[in-house]
């Protein structure tokens, strides 16, 4: 019994620290905050990465772009690809940062920017999205872009590239 008050509690706190959290990023949205959709991040995997590389962001729209993306990085063969349902998820993989919750709007995707260690990667919901481009944003204490890439809807075509 005490333990699951505990856990309870634990999680109560968590939530609440996690609100306040926000708070700073939310009042550097350039506009209010009602006028976003918030879209939870699920997180997949995360790997360690050799020390003093910078922030980054990378977003993929289709399976073969993501085993392709992290073939690249050492991460997986071309064969072996994340669970991912892309016709209902975006794949992002980040450097440096931590997946917190994302506000979205119009083609702009903002995340709030939490140093993190090593690559992460999670999928993005996109049932909300209207738009066929994307760009994804986070955004550090300042207000300041610390990374950011574009991703096209149109998954047939094109697949994700940095900016």
């Amino acid at each position: 019994m005490d333990v699951t008050l505990k856990a309870g509690k634990a999680l109560l706190r968590d939530r609440e620290q996690g609100e306040r959290g926000d708070r700073w990023f939310l009042s550097l949205l350039p506009h209010p905050p009602v006028q976003y959709i918030p879209l939870r991040p699920r997180e997949i995997f995360e790997k360690k990465a050799p020390a003093g590389n910078r922030e980054a962001v990378w977003a993929f729209a289709s399976p073969k772009g993501l085993a392709a993306g992290l073939g690249r990085l050492g991460f997986a063969s071309a064969h072996e690809s994340p669970p991912v349902d892309f016709r209902r998820e975006l794949a992002v993989l980040t450097r440096g940062l931590t997946p917190r919750t994302g506000y979205y709007r119009e083609f702009m995707l903002y995340f709030p920017m939490v140093p993190g260690e090593g690559y992460r990667l999670f999928t993005v919901p996109t049932g909300r999205m209207y738009r066929d481009t994307i760009v994804i944003t986070f955004l550090d204490p300042g207000g300041r872009q610390a990374a950011a890439c574009l991703v096209s809807r149109e998954f047939r075509r094109r697949d994700a590239f940095r900016v």
